[in-house]
């Protein structure tokens, strides 16, 4: 069931977080208040969501500073508008902790959807399409998209258990590759030592960066492992997928 959220002041003087205190709740499983409170945090000008939007118009689409900052700005605000108008969206997650068996904190934030229920993976399906890539990637296409979270609680472990949500989401639902879309270039660096690879789709008219992680079964053993560390369950998966 779905913890009340604490005050985001607790997490100030807590000890350092153990590994099956991470945790996840559909974001539309939380209170409307506590839903629209982490993400107006998330999309304020000083957090990342904001900074990465930033670098893309500024040194991506290599705008002056003014320009790129005010486009920043105006991303940010659709966006988030656009997350408050659709809460009960289902295939958005919230992530964060549990400090006891009542209370959950949630940090961040990340979506998992089917590959064409996106507007940006559309278009990564007909780059697919045009790149003739699609018998690369056979089976099952989703999407992962606008995470982050809330840059004093950021960290590996977050990082990490983050892209294990996103992957259990994929096993769980019989996805064979998940595409990653991003603003913020930087994160490339970042996920390609989780195992993505960064194929040639960079989107012709916005270069936003594109990663695939694929569910091979290499991958498969990687993420069933993490999920052990993080204290999450994966026995009926693993069977399910006979591993």
């Amino acid at each position: 069931g779905l913890y009340p959220c604490a005050d985001m002041g607790d997490l100030q003087e807590l000890p350092e977080l153990q590994l099956n205190q991470y945790y996840s709740v559909p974001l539309a499983q939380l209170p409307n208040r506590e839903a629209v409170d982490l993400c107006n945090q998330l999309f304020e000008p000083d957090e990342r969501f904001c900074q990465g939007y930033y670098r893309y118009w500024r040194y991506i689409l290599n705008q002056s500073k003014e320009e790129a900052w005010k486009n920043a700005l105006e991303e940010c605000e659709t966006t988030l508008n656009g997350l408050i108008e659709h809460l009960d969206d289902p295939y958005m997650y919230s992530v964060g902790f549990r400090l006891d068996e009542r209370q959950y904190v949630p940090v961040g934030i990340f979506g998992f959807r089917e590959l064409t229920q996106h507007y940006q993976g559309k278009k990564l399906a007909q780059a697919l399409a045009d790149r003739n890539m699609l018998g690369h990637y056979e089976g099952k296409l989703a999407m992962a998209h606008t995470y982050s979270s809330l840059k004093k609680y950021r960290n590996l472990a977050m990082l990490k258990y983050t892209f294990l949500q996103i992957a259990l989401n994929a096993l769980r639902g019989g996805y064979k590759h998940i595409f990653f879309f991003m603003s913020d270039f930087r994160l490339g660096t970042i996920y390609k030592r989780f195992g993505l690879e960064f194929p040639d789709l960079s989107f012709h008219d916005s270069h936003h960066l594109v990663g695939c992680y694929t569910m091979n079964d290499e991958h498969i053993q990687t993420v069933l492992k993490a999920a052990d560390e993080f204290g999450i369950n994966t026995e009926g998966l693993a069977r399910s997928l006979q591993v």
